[in-house]
């Protein structure tokens, strides 16, 4: 069965490209991010151990947060030492300046749930508990964060849910990150009832696959697997949680309705659901070096006016005044510079000018092109 789960894997999500394999990395200083790793030994009775990320810029008189990450894999491929996830979190530190444990938690179906949930409460206890010098010079336990995708993010939730309920000492949960998070339901939703053949195959191997995992599972409406049928669902430990979902993602309505249930429960907190047109499953982690996410021409690089209509359309219909503040990677399209200037600056309602007079000159470089906001020039 876990054979013919992987090889339909490629056929239903491309962007995978290669099966996931056993394939391990060592621990090391990665040269692209300045990133530090290491890898620590849990509980070596049931080979529970994790890895730990440490960013450039660590430095013991200024601690920093702590991420508790999960990875994907449909709870039976991937860990946290592959070539695939050591990359995500080597990134994911780099870029958010967090340190970070990446759990290698027990796979299924040798180790059926709920063992990968008891597996990553138990790492995440032992955060707290002073065993490494890494987290106890540099990480701050009173900004202590979840994250995970797909599975990973199933996981990342439950675990707050523990932590809801039994409120352990040592460590502050501020808040979590789901990626495509894995949730389920006996009611399909969304593009779950869509009878298109890629989405019909796709559904039906995510519904398949919960009974695989667990097998004493007695429908996908348990709380674990639907948190809309959780009735302890608004005692999540956490006050602030991120969603990203995909636009190509079948799996993305799951994560709408989360945020849905999250705001109707009488949960305390604040939660955002951010979707990325365009894109697939957890596409952040098997294209790392897509732009999408912090690019505006993420949603379709080979049409750039295309891609600025759909990123800047939610300010256009507003009817509010706007303006861009574009980064170095906005300049990467298919139209100059100017042509993009040139197309911010005739869309409706914005603020801003092209090659307005004053300064053009930052830092000794002069550069091409820039736009004006309130009579302000900001050089770009």
């Amino acid at each position: 069965m876990a054979d013919q789960l992987l090889h339909t894997l490629l056929d239903l999500f491309p962007t995978l490209k290669t099966l996931p394999t056993e394939d391990f990395v060592p621990p090391s200083l990665d040269p692209a991010t300045g990133v530090q790793s290491k890898d620590v030994e849990i509980a070596a009775e049931i080979n529970l151990s994790a890895r730990i990320y440490l960013p450039p810029s660590a430095d013991t008189t200024k601690k920093l947060p702590l991420l508790v990450y999960y990875h994907g894999g449909g709870f039976v491929f991937e860990s946290a030492f592959s070539p695939l996830y050591h990359k995500h979190l080597n990134l994911l530190v780099a870029q958010s300046n967090v340190v970070a444990v990446s759990v290698n938690y027990r796979l299924a179906p040798d180790f059926p749930i709920p063992i990968a949930f008891e597996d990553s409460w138990r790492a995440l206890k032992w955060t707290a508990e002073g065993e490494d010098e890494w987290i106890n010079e540099f990480a701050d336990l009173k900004r202590v964060y979840l994250g995970g995708d797909s599975a990973g993010g199933n996981i990342a939730h439950n675990i707050a849910m523990r932590v809801g309920s039994e409120n352990p000492e040592g460590f502050n949960l501020q808040g979590m990150f789901l990626n495509c998070p894995y949730f389920g339901g006996v009611d399909p939703i969304g593009s779950e009832t869509a009878e298109e053949l890629k989405l019909k195959k796709r559904t039906e191997f995510f519904q398949n696959l919960w009974g695989f995992v667990c097998p004493s599972l007695r429908d996908r409406d348990e709380g674990w697997v639907n948190p809309g049928k959780d009735p302890k669902i608004s005692g999540l430990g956490c006050a602030k949680v991120l969603v990203y979902v995909a636009g190509n993602d079948s799996l993305k309505a799951r994560g709408w309705y989360y945020k849905e249930v999250l705001s109707n429960c009488g949960w305390k907190g604040e939660i955002e659901c951010i979707e990325v047109a365009g894109e697939d499953h957890v596409f952040s982690v098997f294209a790392p070096d897509n732009q999408s996410g912090d690019n505006i021409f993420g949603f379709d690089a080979s049409d750039a006016v295309k891609s600025m209509n759909q990123a800047f359309g939610p300010a256009v219909n507003s009817g509010i005044p706007w303006a861009a503040v574009l980064g170095n990677h906005d300049q990467e399209s298919t139209l100059s510079r100017e042509g993009v200037m040139t197309h911010i600056v005739g869309m409706e309602n914005t603020l801003s000018q092209l090659n307005p007079g004053g300064a053009h000159v930052v830092d000794g470089m002069k550069l091409a092109f820039s736009l004006s906001i309130f009579g302000r020039s900001l050089n770009l």
